[in-house]
């Protein structure tokens, strides 16, 4: 399928756009207004100019191009530095004083976590002694859990305190970076409120269609409720057609992720599209009056856009229903489009009102996956006829699968670290099943005033549901189901595309010569590979993490891991895993590890380290561990010691252990209280000794 450049000028658009949103991100660029304006109009008044009187003159059509690729790009930085909420000479934080109060309108519903309800709203308001302020900008309030808490609901205005903290900057290498992923969605502060510190209004703003949607999706999750669908079943319908995800349990979304099935649970393109086709279906005999495809159309987008709000216009949601509303525009005119060109014009919609979407794993998948099924499967379906009915139908969800997994598996394998095996086999079940699930939830809604046929529905939903739990997690617990821990870094990942990308070239369009460039780029893949495992193997370091309230170390040579840590039978693994699984990924060592409690006397010796009661030679370096128990253990005679890394609040004086160990370097975990942090920093300053504490600056980490 050979495509000219000329049939795809929305792409064309597109790219110089994305380069500079993407360049405005990388690099926090800020054009002055002035010379940005002093640029654009002179070019927008040549690109006017060149249109009317000089279009045909194909010699100077490069200048034409350029002129308007260039303002392309300085509109993607321009729109990338006004979309930063946080410039914005009105955002709450400009008026931080923090005697006045803050007016917060609730701009989602409210969200339970373990200790709290999370709160996302809009600082509409600052009140301070002699003022009122409009502002505005995005924050997230953590209430206390109480009955005024949890009945709050979106529009909801309340007042608190106006204190609010910046969201932390990561604290553990290669830990998830939440403060840039909240910031990518402008949102920069938090704040906490126990019960009593807070006040509801009795006030509800909000987007009047928000506000009508929230009570239309409340209603239909009460008409599930109430026609014999609970529990999980309950808890997947409500995430599989409305994007209410608060009532799934731990086990059942680990189910559908290992499956490769959490797709189905996430309110996005596949959703919307069944939406599509049955609206698609029921409206068709429009299509016979004059202006039907038009009016069709109309009635699509609008029936797409209300079931957007009635999900909560969650930004999966949003880029599927732009995404369908550019395919029924270009549909409408009864002519056949160039699909790339949709998928362009949608993707430079939703840039230009968001440009930070672009950092979206979801936004980045979402595109992927539809240019790789557009693109890939309908060569790959054709490449074998099946006569059968349903077996034919079974090959079109089996390619559609493969040719989404080829377009996102590296990136997949980028960001989530694992590969689910048999996908193909998850998709021939889930995909027909979800599908018959929400034609049949909103059936069971739409017959709600009939209780009778109501309840009969939801009887069937019921089963269906529980046949697609059961299935996703039979195929979850087979042996092999998702090969995990997979770790590749960015580059590896664009060179995976490069050689996933050629081979395809190769098998779908028969064309030989491909294979010596992805030869190539396989080979650049093995020496990356290769060259990771040279570091890996040649690495000899030691962090000492910030896990609140835990001592978490590694010590880490080659590929080989001693965690050192106290009180291992309390600890808390899934938190751990939180913070310490990417650095280990990163560093090969996630695998071949020891585990050591420092409050043990047991001793543990290999080549690498030594350790016995609270003393450690590792690779040279003499290490003492001070915790709750270790100051009686100390030796009477003067002993110098590399590191002397500080656990558990010991009740131990500073001045007679720096005399003691004489430590070049002192090390405050983080499972010490600010109090010992103090004080041991005070003594570290009179004794011009190096001192890092990890509560404060984030995990030490010591290349030897």
């Amino acid at each position: 399928m050979k495509i000219q450049l000329a049939q795809i000028p929305m792409v064309r658009l597109l790219i110089p756009f994305f380069a500079g949103i993407v360049v405005a991100i990388g690099f926090d660029l800020n054009i002055n207004d002035i010379l940005f304006w002093a640029f654009i109009s002179p070019s927008t008044f040549y690109v006017i100019i060149h249109t009317i009187f000089f279009s045909a003159n194909y010699s100077q059509r490069w200048i034409f191009g350029l002129i308007v690729y260039l303002c392309l790009f300085f509109f993607g930085i321009k729109i990338s530095q006004d979309n930063n909420q946080l410039k914005w000479a009105n955002h709450f934080s400009k008026f931080d004083d923090t005697t006045g109060y803050a007016i917060v309108e609730i701009s989602e519903p409210i969200s339970e976590k373990a200790n709290s309800y999370q709160v996302n709203g809009i600082v509409t308001t600052i009140i301070n002694k002699d003022s009122i302020i409009n502002t505005t900008g995005k924050v997230i309030v953590y209430l206390e859990k109480d009955s005024i808490a949890l009945n709050l609901k979106y529009g909801d205005l309340i007042i608190i305190e106006n204190r609010f903290n910046e969201v932390s900057a990561p604290k553990n290498p290669n830990e998830f970076n939440y403060k840039n992923f909240l910031a990518n969605n402008n949102i920069y502060h938090q704040a906490y409120f126990k019960s009593g510190e807070w006040i509801y209004s009795g006030f509800r703003n909000g987007n009047f269609i928000k506000l009508k949607a929230s009570e239309i999706r409340d209603k239909a999750l009460k008409i599930l409720s109430e026609n014999n669908i609970e529990g999980r079943e309950y808890a997947v319908a409500s995430a599989l057609v409305f994007g209410v995800k608060e009532d799934l349990d731990n086990e059942l979304m680990q189910g559908f992720a290992g499956a490769g099935a959490m797709h189905i649970l996430c309110v996005s393109g596949l959703h919307v599209g069944i939406i599509f086709l049955i609206l698609n279906a029921i409206l068709g005999f429009l299509k016979r009056i004059k202006y039907g495809y038009i009016i069709k159309v109309l009635f699509i987008v609008i029936l797409i856009w209300c079931y957007a709000a009635i999900t909560g216009f969650s930004p999966s949601v949003q880029r599927a229903s732009t995404m369908f509303t550019f395919v029924a525009f270009s549909q409408s005119f009864n002519r056949s489009t160039n699909i790339y060109n949709t998928l362009a014009a949608s993707a430079i919609f939703l840039t230009a009102i968001n440009p930070y979407i672009i950092k979206m794993i979801g936004f980045q998948l979402s595109y992927i996956a539809v240019i790789g099924i557009v693109f890939i499967q309908p060569i790959l379906y054709k490449k074998i006829i099946f006569k059968n009915f349903l077996i034919d139908k079974a090959w079109g969800i089996i390619s559609v699968s493969i040719a989404a997994q080829i377009a996102t598996g590296p990136i997949g394998l980028y960001y989530f670290n694992q590969f689910p095996n048999y996908f193909i086999l998850t998709n021939l079940i889930v995909i027909p099943l979800s599908s018959v699930i929400i034609y049949i939830a909103l059936l069971t809604i739409i017959a709600s005033p009939i209780s009778t046929v109501s309840e009969l529905l939801g009887s069937i939903l019921s089963k269906i549901i529980t046949a697609l739990n059961e299935s996703v997690l039979w195929i979850e617990s087979l042996p092999g189901s998702v090969s995990t821990n997979i770790y590749i870094n960015s580059f590896e990942m664009i060179i995976i595309s490069a050689v996933t990308i050629l081979l395809c070239l190769t098998f779908l369009f028969l064309k030989k010569s491909l294979l010596k460039p992805a030869l190539i780029f396989s080979l650049l893949l093995l020496s990356s590979f290769s060259y990771r495992t040279i570091k890996i193997t040649s690495q000899k370091q030691f962090i000492v993490y910030n896990v609140s309230k835990t001592t978490a170390i590694d010590f880490v040579s080659g590929d080989h891991r001693l965690f050192i840590t106290a009180d291992y039978l309390k600890l808390d693994f899934n938190r751990l895993d939180f913070h310490l699984k990417g650095n280990r990924l990163t560093n090969g060592s996630l695998y071949n590890y020891d585990i050591y409690d420092i409050n043990s006397p047991d001793t543990k010796i290999n080549d690498n380290w030594a350790i016995s009661r609270n003393f450690m030679d590792f690779e040279g370096r003499k290490i003492f561990f001070l915790n709750k128990n270790s100051h009686n253990i100390l030796f009477k005679n003067e002993i110098e010691v590399d590191y002397l890394i500080i656990s558990q609040n010991p009740n131990a004086k500073p001045d007679i252990i720096i005399k003691k160990l004489k430590p070049k370097v002192i090390i405050l975990d983080s499972s010490n209280n600010r109090f010992t942090a103090k004080k041991w920093e005070e003594e570290s300053n009179k004794n011009d000794i190096i001192f890092w504490s990890v509560i404060t600056h984030g995990a030490y980490s010591a290349m030897l």
